[in-house]
């Protein structure tokens, strides 16, 4: 039985249960088509909010939901289930500027507040306030929802004697302004695993980086908006920003770490997104820059012997070979390798497994082959 105390769901927008359809759905809403598929034990369902229709909870069609497909007409989001021992909870508030559809969980709002502050008169107007989120952070330290803010300006609207949080003064009896616009705290419980989870699973924690999703990264990251640092200088920069979580890509080395608090809880897993290269990592704390690739590679490696010594030191998903490796020794087994590098005293191994190709050296610029190559580390060889 699942236990979906400690379970979480992530939703993958205009994606689809391979055939979903309406009529072979169930009537429902949102929360009904979840407790549906809880009551199923079921890990994934799609559902159409347009039409209210659950798909994917009935054993008819549940398997078709193992592989969902992209939603091409975009009606339907696909929800999938996520459980860890490291669950938990937080409240995450994103600033919404008040438009017609946006909500509270008591009011709909119709009118397009875009030119608008809350009202002047009686309002207090806090400048050098930088960000929306700083505003809304003094907002909500004085019991208010609704706010102004003037992003050229940094003017932050707060209305301290409002008896209704601000509504009054910024919904209803606001004041024109050209360069501010209204909103709202959009304060929900957000599930997630805790970063801390990952870092007492780690026994290496203290001298590597973090990863907590392989192959995902960051919502917002992109080569763009990167550095070119190590993963250890990643850790630490995101440390000393006040960050806790970062996306690195190996093959070129490139660190993103959030600018914000939205684009932080956007590398939670509940949020992180395909990244191929990429990889999200945690901040356990500060990690020695000194520490080299391959004594990271080898870490619990220190009284190793034989094959055991030999770690993979890039991943086995992408082809990676040391610079200036060639065919020269083909047609040989891994074992053999293994032996021929051993008993030559290299550190790093190459290995082609198409055709048996072998070579090794003491030092090692790893490079992308595209031709089934790996690079493994002797630790035999690796000086602690």
């Amino acid at each position: 039985m699942i236990d979906y105390s400690i379970c979480g769901v992530k939703v993958h927008e205009n994606v689809e249960c391979t055939g979903a359809n309406n009529p072979d759905s169930e009537n429902a809403s949102l929360e009904e088509c979840h407790q549906m598929a809880m009551d199923m034990q079921y890990m994934q369902y799609s559902y159409n909010s347009d039409k209210g229709k659950c798909y994917g909870v009935t054993p008819e069609t549940h398997d078709s939901c193992l592989e969902p497909i992209e939603d091409e007409n975009e009606k339907w989001d696909f929800y999938e289930f996520w459980c860890s021992e490291g669950y938990t909870e937080e409240e995450i508030c994103i600033a919404q500027k008040v438009k017609p559809s946006t909500s509270t969980s008591s009011v709909t709002f119709t009118d397009n507040l875009k030119k608008n502050t809350c009202n002047a008169d009686v309002c207090t107007a806090e400048k050098g306030i930088t960000t929306v989120e700083d505003c809304m952070a003094m907002a909500k330290e004085n019991d208010l929802i609704y706010f102004g803010y003037n992003k050229n300006k940094d003017i932050c609207w707060l209305c301290y004697s409002s008896d209704d949080q601000g509504y009054t003064e910024c919904i209803e009896d606001y004041t024109e302004d050209s360069k501010s616009k209204i909103y709202f705290a959009d304060c929900n419980d957000e599930a997630y695993i805790a970063g801390q989870y990952y870092c007492d699973q780690h026994e290496y924690s203290d001298f590597v980086g973090t990863v907590a999703e392989e192959g995902m990264k960051c919502a917002d990251a992109s080569n763009g908006d990167s550095y070119e640092l190590t993963v250890a200088e990643c850790n630490n920069f995101a440390m000393d920003e006040g960050k806790s979580w970062f996306s690195y890509r190996d093959d070129t080395g490139l660190c993103f770490i959030p600018s914000s608090e939205q684009q932080e809880v956007n590398c939670w897993n509940s949020y992180t997104e395909i990244g191929n290269a990429w990889d999200t990592y945690t901040v356990c704390g500060e990690l020695n820059e000194s520490v080299s690739d391959e004594q990271q590679a080898c870490l619990g490696k220190q009284n190793c012997y034989g094959e055991d010594c030999y770690v993979a030191f890039k991943s086995t998903e992408q082809s990676w070979k040391c610079d200036g490796i060639t065919q020269d020794h083909k047609g040989v087994d891994f074992a053999y390798c293994v032996q021929y590098t051993m008993n030559m005293g290299y550190t790093f191994m190459n290995y082609r497994t198409s055709n048996g190709a072998c070579g090794g050296t003491n030092e090692c610029a790893p490079k992308e082959s595209g031709t089934e190559w790996q690079i493994f580390v002797n630790c035999a060889e690796v000086s602690f």
